[in-house]
């Protein structure tokens, strides 16, 4: 496996731990450095008054996501609000497309499906049908795989690379035409149950 999978299967198993910590962090310096720009920029009215409020700085360290916080531009900034006013609105696009891809992407593959032909179909997407589907991701091969536990962790990586998944018991006759058997150049099963592979 080379580096870029690897950092594709890294980021994909730990990409929600990644992003919360950048929110937090993100919200730290946000609130942070609008704390220190605002104390400094009371010192300077008449009566100098440098304490702000802690609800007021939270209200508009949430802002700083929708550009929507009102800066004095002769007022020197500091590095914390600096970081915190552009790294914000990049990580709401960056989550926002993360959701998105993670809710709809899957679907989006699935639907394609019945546009296929000449695709193989893997029915069982255990150890052996995994090495399996490596190979033919490797050769480009149009694969779409079929299979019955829908809480199979290796699943989630598929639609990142390109294949659809279809969840269900690949007996049933309505599995196989949703995965376009019909159609398809192969049929690998890999149950691990001789009846249900011979059917």
């Amino acid at each position: 496996m080379t580096w870029p999978d690897r950092l594709e299967d890294w980021w994909r198993e730990h990409r929600w731990w990644v992003i919360g910590f950048l929110w937090v962090a993100v919200l730290i310096l946000g609130y942070q450095g609008l704390w220190s720009y605002h104390a400094a920029l009371g010192l300077r009215e008449t009566p100098p008054d440098p304490r702000p409020e802690a609800p007021d700085i939270a209200y508009e360290t949430l802002r700083l996501f929708t550009f929507d916080v009102a800066l004095d531009v002769d007022h020197r900034k500091g590095i914390p609000l600096q970081i915190a006013r552009f790294a914000a609105p990049l990580l709401l696009v960056l989550t926002t497309l993360q959701a998105v891809i993670v809710l709809f992407y899957g679907r989006w593959l699935l639907a394609r499906v019945r546009f296929y032909r000449g695709h193989v179909v893997i029915a069982g997407y255990g150890h052996k049908g995994r090495l399996l589907a490596h190979r033919f991701i490797k050769a480009h091969r149009r694969l779409v795989i079929l299979e019955q536990d829908e809480t199979n962790p290796f699943l989630e990586s598929l639609p990142g690379q390109g294949v659809p998944v279809v969840v269900g018991d690949s007996s049933e006759a309505a599995q196989l035409r949703r995965a376009r058997v019909h159609r398809a150049s192969a049929l690998v099963c890999l149950i691990g149950d001789d009846r249900t592979n011979a059917q």
